[in-house]
């Protein structure tokens, strides 16, 4: 049964990576979504994309760092619109913890935070299944953290943790590596790491099949260093790219196979920035849209592939934000005419690749990639559509 639901998720990945092959155009965009209906304003929630349910998911956040100023609530956003649910347990009011999706297990983590004491930070482990939250109880765990950041590993099956404020004497920046198995924790030993920092961002290159860290705060400076994961050892690119950045947010955008990075701060003096960047394996290039969110720190953002956009909600700018954002690669007249039936190549294997090397799903080398990639689409069951 376990094997039938990991299937169905890497399902939904293959065919929203193919679509990543279609080369994104300048006219890329951000278009405001805000409505009435959207949740209270809040810097520090987090969001994740629930890929077996189509919908993306935030928790918690606050309007504050006091404990009666942080949130418990959860939200989704499916269909352009918010949604509060109601779930019988949830975590306590939090901010600034790590959450990712597992599509393995199809299940979204969420583990540590801050609930207004400082240097005292949770260290549970909780799980989103869709309709309510359960908390474990792993004989392994990393200590209680805040400002941390991870991400599933698609080729390794695993949520990666790296960083972030840890309990001890006085706050402390972290520089371990953890792995969820979906069991437990372990900590990883790399030959190299990046420093101890906090506020940083990552994301999981699908097209590349890596983790993309950037930037945060060693304490006596802001970042803007670029690593890489691959699963055994992290590996500094020394790359220009973005000035520095804490506070930021990073996601994989499936529709032009480049990670974005938004928003977040240059001095440490609560500066808030509105720069799109992009990340395409290689180098880094500054965006130039022509509408753009306003400047915001501690924003959550999330890629949605259910509408192929990477979306944007709140963050701190003088005050706390409550607007919603997406952000869409826009595909040329030709490429979109194409879309179901030209698949690149070159982003179609680099995927295979990643899927073969874990054992999960065997793919026909010989068979035309388009008639691979429609096969994907009717087997799950789901339509991708355009962005809205």
């Amino acid at each position: 049964m376990r094997t039938r639901n990991r299937m169905q998720g890497w399902i939904l990945i293959v065919a929203v990576t193919v679509l990543a092959a279609v080369p994104a155009q300048a006219g890329s965009s951000w278009t405001d979504r805000s409505s009435t209906a959207d949740p209270p304003a809040r810097s520090g929630a987090r969001m994740a994309y629930d890929a077996a349910r189509g919908e993306v998911v935030m928790f918690g956040g606050g309007v504050g760092s006091a404990a009666s100023q942080l949130f418990d609530d959860t939200w989704i956003r499916s269909g352009g619109s918010w949604t509060e649910l109601f779930p019988v347990t949830a975590p306590a009011a939090r901010s600034n913890f790590q959450m990712a999706y597992d599509t393995g297990r199809q299940e979204i983590l969420l583990f540590g935070g801050f609930d207004g004491t400082f240097n005292q930070w949770r260290d549970e482990t909780w799980v989103w299944n869709g309709v309510d939250w359960t908390l474990l109880s792993p004989a392994v765990s990393p200590v209680g953290r805040a400002d941390g950041d991870m991400v599933y590993d698609i080729a390794r099956e695993e949520i990666v943790l790296f960083g972030g404020f840890v309990n001890g004497p006085s706050p402390t920046r972290a520089a371990d590596t953890w792995v969820w198995d979906g069991v437990g924790w372990i900590e990883r030993s790399p030959a190299t790491s990046p420093s101890g920092r906090v506020d940083h961002a990552m994301a999981y290159d699908i097209l590349r099949g890596e983790i993309v860290l950037f930037g945060g705060s060693d304490g006596t400076q802001i970042l803007s260093d670029t690593w890489i994961w691959d699963g055994v050892d992290w590996s500094q690119r020394f790359v220009p790219g973005p000035p520095p950045r804490a506070d930021h947010q990073l996601a994989f955008d499936a529709r032009s196979g480049l990670v974005i990075l938004f928003g977040g701060q240059q001095t440490g003096g609560n500066d808030p920035q509105a720069g799109t960047w992009a990340w395409d394996g290689t180098a880094w290039a500054e965006l130039a849209p022509e509408l753009v969110p306003p400047s915001r720190l501690e924003h959550a953002m999330a890629a949605d592939a259910d509408s192929g956009t990477v979306v944007v909600f709140g963050g701190f700018q003088a005050d706390r934000l409550g607007d919603t954002w997406t952000w869409a690669a826009t595909i040329d007249d030709e490429d979109e005419d194409e879309d179901d039936e030209r698949i690149d190549d070159v982003g179609f294997a680099a995927q295979a690749r990643v899927l073969d090397a874990s054992g999960l799903l065997e793919l026909d080398r010989r068979s035309d990639p388009s008639t691979a990639e429609q096969s994907t689409r009717r087997s799950n069951g789901k339509q991708l559509r355009r962005p809205r």
